[in-house]
């Protein structure tokens, strides 16, 4: 590449500045959304594969069928399980266990020597052996520091925010206010990219030594099992013999006594974040479906880049007509031109990359925010680099090749004579590049608008309750005697319940947005225990149902005078339907009994997503016990809402008042319970703004086009305006210039993106929006304004143009 060439390609660039600038700053827009939507991509798809025994390690889960009904899908398992594996098996080289330790006290002396309490929401049991197979890398301690109870290692971002440099090891943490663990090591937290995220990790042990049967017991899912195989192996013939072996040699009499079964399932490592959701993930699951759907977004966005990028310069083809006539005379050879022109296109590439690299590091912050990625490790990498730089090379190659042989083409006795023009083969294939234009922005669009409908139809779906101006303050763990503690939290309840800006209040084990960790067991009374199933639990009191205005179908809701002692519970309508009652007055004064305890039902509410508005209601009892009071719920006017600090203050200073020296820790109903939905709304913004420079580039692709049409016909319209012509006459000649290739687009174009975004966006949700007349005529109607606004201000740019300057050109 030489001086004289690059000097060329520059005064190329000055001698055409608005068609160089509309084309770079296509290309700008293209390679900046490519990239963008890509660092994206690759996160999701990143989720674990940088473990070192990614491609060995399962997680083992299982459905759950009774009568030949489904009962549940959970990543849970039995505590046996990945022992009888390893002991029975040579294929399976190791196992571990977690298991969930969700919403603790943690207090520890600090870096200060001062106490510090805080509230922790996620935390786990595990084996040590979970450091041998993940790559959780250990700063301080060693791999079997968890084999003894009461041990616990922390994250380096733990050790730092508590201890700072000082060493933690060895320090005592309490937990809940009575349990005490040495920490014993320091790892370095875990990457982003993982489905498995704590920043403390508690001995397994801790659970055994509390409840020894658990160690064989075949009949509580409480935990997370994983194993690693041998490299090699084949984990689906594993799959479909040793672990229906396994149910078979433990516990199949047990399943068939009730007409139960059960099926388990291997997930890859790196599967379980895009490609799991069902009962007790560790993480909100991805969406898979959407990540390739971004995916293909990227290449058709780079495509489009690269098809006005050829569409530019071959309709500028005539322009460069003499200059190649000229060349061709003085001895260049097509190759050589072809050669030349593959250059230019390198450079005015490497031009729009370099400027996007700058863009990047100045907008890359507030787009991580937006998508809420904080590591781009997994994106910068040589492997990527590698694929790349491969691409972008690709494209060039592919997006030069064919403007360099149509300008190479070009026969110079016909140019210096002054007789060349553009063939009909060239303007046939621009025609059909921006047909391609129009047809891929009317399908993005067409994806924006039903993607922010759907997301906004889950974000106002009717959840069965009312989570609107609630909040729920986290109770303190009680760290003295039970009736000190009882009575303490009375105080409480009866000081907030009268603050002037609290409505209502409720207490109970959990709140909307979390999943349900506690169980009930039972069956009816008069049935046989095999006929027992299990259902979720929550405790609340007597204002749970008026605090979330859950319509009760029949019965009453527990009053001030039950007591705990009265055995009483509500269920919602699966629950009453797993019992085997066809309506709820049926289920009314019913007894349910689990073989020791009975109780009788007194209410039923209507189904209510508690979860999440993305799965359906799950079989729910509902009892009353004072020992439960994890969350008071409280009610505040939509007033007060709108300015929540001061009443939080005051919160806080009686809850300080109350149970000094305890963290006050609240938070947002609304959001809690929207937390589901946080990957859907990412990725309908992330669609929308990708979407909105997609047609952005397209937009600037036929600016550009219409602008080398009016410059190619110049002379015509200068006589049509000598003749009499008016700015809509002008109007009508540019608009039928892309009018058939538009009509053709919405032809092509609304039946694939109604077609697409049905089957592969919308299907994947259980409650989706109906497509409607809307998503048909909505992006057509706009692109169809955007479109005719172009035109119309290039029209008005020709008729302003002085009649002799015109007459003069060429």
């Amino acid at each position: 590449m030489t001086s004289h060439f690059i000097k060329l390609f520059f005064r190329n660039l000055s001698k055409n500045k608005i068609i160089s600038g509309i084309n770079i700053a296509g290309l700008v827009l293209g390679l900046l959304g490519t990239i963008l939507i890509l660092e994206y991509v690759f996160f999701h798809w990143s989720f674990d594969k940088y473990q070192a025994n990614a491609s060995d390690v399962y997680r083992v889960v299982y459905n759950r069928y009774q009568n030949g009904e489904l009962q549940w899908k959970t990543a849970n398992s039995f505590c046996p399980t990945g022992r009888y594996l390893k002991n029975t098996f040579p294929e399976v080289k190791e196992y571990a266990n977690i298991s969930r330790k969700y919403n603790i006290l943690i207090s520890l002396i600090d870096k200060s020597g001062e106490k510090q309490s805080f509230n922790i929401d996620k935390t786990y049991y595990a084996t040590s052996s979970l450091f041998n197979m993940f790559s959780i890398e250990l700063l301080q301690g060693n791999t079997n520091g968890l084999d003894k109870p009461n041990s616990v290692f922390l994250s380096q971002r733990a050790a730092t925010k508590y201890f700072g440099d000082k060493n933690p090891v060895g320090e005592i943490l309490t937990v809940n206010n009575t349990e005490k663990h040495t920490i014993v090591g320091v790892y370095k937290t875990i990457p982003s990219n993982s489905h498995l995220q704590s920043d403390f990790l508690f001995s397994f042990e801790d659970i055994l030594v509390r409840n020894p049967g658990l160690r064989n017991n075949w009949s509580g899912d409480y935990l997370h099992t994983y194993i690693q195989m041998i490299p090699g192996s084949d984990y689906n013939r594993f799959e479909q013999t040793a672990l229906p072996q396994m149910v078979q040699d433990n516990y199949a009499e047990r399943l068939a006594s009730r007409n139960s079964r059960d099926e388990y399932f291997l997930q890859p490592l790196p599967d379980i974040h895009l490609h799991s959701n069902i009962e007790y993930e560790t993480e909100t699951p991805g969406n898979a479906k959407a990540v390739k759907i971004l995916f293909g977004f990227a290449i058709f966005f780079i495509i489009i880049a690269w098809v006005n990028y050829i569409n530019l310069v071959t309709a500028k083809a005539i322009e460069r007509a003499k200059e190649i006539g000229v060349k061709k005379v003085s001895g260049k050879t097509a190759k050589s031109l072809v050669f030349q022109f593959i250059g230019e296109a390198f450079l005015f590439n490497l031009i729009s990359l370099l400027i996007v690299v700058g863009l990047w590091f100045i907008i890359n912050p507030f787009y991580m925010r937006l998508t809420g990625i904080d590591s781009i490790t997994s994106f910068l990498t040589i492997k990527n680099g590698m694929v790349a730089l491969l691409f972008f090379v690709g494209g060039i190659l592919l997006s030069s090749l064919y403007p360099a042989f149509v300008l190479s083409s070009f026969k110079p006795a016909s140019i210096l004579k002054g007789k060349f023009g553009n063939t009909k083969q060239g303007i046939a294939f621009r025609k059909s590049l921006v047909t391609v234009q129009f047809v891929v922005s009317i399908i993005l669009l067409t994806g924006t608008i039903i993607t922010y409908q759907q997301v906004n139809f889950l974000l106002h779906k009717d959840m069965g309750l009312n989570y609107k101006s609630k909040i729920a303050i986290k109770a303190p763990k009680p760290g003295e005697d039970h009736s000190v503690y009882s009575s303490k939290l009375k105080v409480l309840e009866n000081k907030l319940a009268s603050h002037p800006a609290v409505e209502n209040y409720t207490f109970a084990s959990e709140i909307p947005g979390h999943e349900i960790n506690s169980w009930f067991f039972g069956y009816r009374k008069g049935f046989d225990r095999t006929d027992g199933k299990a259902y979720f639990r929550i405790d609340i009191d007597q204002h749970f149902g008026d605090f979330y205005d859950i319509k009760m179908l029949a019965g009453r809701h527990f009053r001030e005078s039950d007591q705990e002692g009265q055995r009483n519970i509500l269920l919602n309508e699966k629950g009453m339907q797993r019992l085997g009652f066809t309506n709820p007055e049926e289920a009314i004064n019913k007894v349910v009994t689990n073989g020791r305890v009975e109780y009788q039902i007194i209410g039923i509410f209507q189904d209510f997503n508690f979860y999440s508005v993305k799965v359906d209601p799950v079989p729910t009892v509902f009892t009353l016990r004072e020992s439960s009071k994890q969350f008071m719920g409280v009610q505040v006017s939509q007033t007060t809402m709108a300015s929540l600090q001061p009443v939080l203050k005051d919160f806080q200073n009686t809850y300080a008042e109350v149970f000094p020296g305890s963290p006050f820790d609240y938070s947002i109903i609304e959001q809690k319970a929207t937390t589901d939905l946080s990957t859907d709304k990412t990725f309908a913004a992330v669609f929308g703004v990708f979407s909105f420079m997609a047609i952005a580039v397209s937009v600037i692709g036929i600016l550009g086009l219409i602008i080398i049409t009016i410059n190619q016909n110049l002379k015509e319209m200068g006589v049509r305006k000598v003749l009499g012509a008016e700015l809509s006459h002008i109007y009508v000649i540019l608009t039928k210039s892309m009018s058939k290739q538009f009509i053709a687009a919405i032809l092509v174009a609304v039946p694939l993106g109604i077609f697409g975004f049905q089957k592969w966006f919308l299907n994947t949700y259980k409650d989706h929006i109906n497509l409607s007349w809307v998503h048909l005529m909505l992006p057509v109607l706009l692109l169809s304004i955007i479109f005719m606004l172009i035109i119309y201000i290039q029209s008005q740019k020709v008729i302003r143009l002085s009649t002799t300057s015109v007459l003069k050109s060429e």
